[in-house]
């Protein structure tokens, strides 16, 4: 086994989940969550973290499981 395809991509997808779950905290005190506030709006900036964090999510998982590769130089 890879453990290391593994640990990455495990970890990958906790943070990003973790991101999900504090999506509204990271909106509101981070420089780069009211930025995007306001650039999108409140309801379309949330969306749009959502869905970046879900791709990441879905791309952590898959990388740990094995379905796509890391690159290697």
């Amino acid at each position: 086994m890879d453990y290391e395809r593994i640990l990455i991509g495990g970890l990958f997808a906790l943070l990003c989940g973790c991101g999900l779950w504090h999506d509204a905290w990271l909106l509101r005190e981070t420089s780069k969550g009211r930025r995007l506030v306001a650039w999108l709006g409140e309801t379309r900036g949330r969306f749009a973290l959502r869905a970046l964090l879900t791709i990441g999510v879905t791309t952590g998982v898959l990388l740990a499981t094995g379905v796509i590769e890391p690159i290697e130089w």
